[in-house]
């Protein structure tokens, strides 16, 4: 299907951070908490651009931001 937002097929961690505006350190974070539609490929974690995209309609609040971090 053709995506409005011209996004890849596969999105890469650091390209869906940029998408959905938060950290790539978020992603692995939400992924790991199964927060979110990552995949494993070998060492990597990728996301099919339809699941991301049918996740944030149906769950767009879910990923939880940490508060930074008190120095």
């Amino acid at each position: 299907p053709s995506d409005p937002y011209g996004l890849p097929p596969v999105l890469t961690v650091d390209e869906a951070a940029e998408f959905l505006r938060v950290s790539a350190k978020t992603v692995y974070a939400a992924v790991k908490a199964k927060e979110l539609p990552g995949r494993r490929v070998g060492k990597r974690v990728v996301f099919l651009r339809d699941a991301l995209l049918e996740w944030l309609q149906c769950n767009g609040s879910a990923v939880t931001r940490r508060p930074p971090r008190r120095r």
